[in-house]
């Protein structure tokens, strides 16, 4: 009878801890074993790449998918990929995982499975893949890279000036990859070079009409704004230049260099009011910039406004005091006080 009562007692235990055992793997730990294999699209492996693990639930006698408690906390569990792309998750409940694995320049990889701890696992053979725009644009950089000399070519013949020559150096460039919409840019610019304003205006239009559509590169939209409103600037068409020249700084209203240009270009065509307007801004991008300071000391100097003239000269000597031209200012800002 006693010995019955002790069989009796560790058969109880037996029961208590197998119940108990089946409860916490329904949670996601126990005995089973996972691996793996990760490479990416040209089937080189992937090697210290961030993997997990995260039970989802169980499935139940009908083939019924049941999600864990709602507000439990998640079982995750972690891993690396090894110099041979190879990863091993152990102490895997059975039921319902879903693994993930990140990897620079590539989508989150995501799959569901179904692990369980009766028998052998299979083994995952995972391939990174990577979302349509990025494989566009690898492309293009490819492209770039076997093309590229003719647009330093060009580049190099648009500084010597040279813009009969670089236009047709971009103009292959074009012709060889279509997909590079940003050399539009570099042909309307030798256009306006060669005074063919009206075709320059098709090219930027073109690159505006891609970049906005794709929502890209609103640096360069602004650029292209400015230059179309410095062609028409020189057709002496005011009113559209100024419309174009508000768009390209709506775009970008935190470059100060835009703004700085935008006002060169009313300088340098006698239009004082609009280019003080320009000037200003610039210098509320940057202000710590002494340059628009120097010049709006200029534009007041050419509207006989002299005591502008040295608010704005002496706060050039106070941004950039060590600048060369600061004793020359210091001397034009006395001979103002003298006057």
């Amino acid at each position: 009878m006693k010995k019955g009562k002790t069989f009796s007692a560790v058969f109880a235990v037996i029961v208590i801890l197998g119940f108990t055992a089946s409860f916490t793997f329904a949670q996601g730990v126990g005995r089973a074993r996972q691996e793996g294999t990760l490479k990416d699209e040209k089937g080189n492996p992937v090697a210290n790449a961030a993997v997990s693990l995260q039970y989802m639930g169980t499935m139940d006698r009908r083939g019924q998918f049941v999600p864990t408690p709602a507000g439990q906390e998640p079982h995750v569990v972690n891993t690396k990929t090894n110099k041979n792309g190879k990863f091993t998750f152990i102490s895997l409940g059975s039921g319902i995982w879903d693994l993930s694995a990140d990897v620079a320049g590539y989508p989150t990889l995501t799959r569901r499975i179904n692990i369980s701890q009766v028998g052998r696992n299979p083994h995952l053979r995972l391939t990174l893949t990577k979302d349509r725009d990025t494989a566009i644009q690898e492309k293009v950089e490819e492209k770039l890279s076997k093309d590229a000399d003719l647009v330093q070519q060009g580049n190099a013949l648009y500084t010597e000036g040279k813009y009969e020559e670089a236009l047709e150096a971009f103009k292959g460039f074009q012709e060889k990859t279509p997909e590079f919409f940003e050399i539009y840019i570099n042909i309307g610019n030798c256009l306006v070079k060669l005074e063919k304003y009206d075709e320059a205006v098709a090219q930027y239009n073109k690159f505006l009409e891609v970049a906005k559509e794709k929502e890209l590169k609103v640096e360069l939209q602004a650029q292209a704004m400015a230059s179309i409103g410095e062609i028409y600037l020189k057709k002496e068409d005011m009113t559209t230049a100024q419309s174009y020249f508000m768009k390209s700084i709506d775009l970008n209203p935190k470059d100060e260099i835009l703004a700085y240009n935008v006002a060169e270009i009313f300088f340098g065509n006698g239009n004082n009011e609009e280019a003080i307007k320009y000037y200003e801004i610039a210098s509320k991008a940057k202000p710590d910039w002494g340059d628009p300071y120097v010049k709006l000391g200029y534009v007041y100097l050419n509207l006989g406004d002299m005591k502008k003239a040295v608010e704005a000269f002496s706060k050039f000597v106070e941004l950039d005091p060590e600048n060369p031209e600061v004793p020359n200012i210091k001397e034009v800002i006395k001979g103002l006080k003298e006057m």
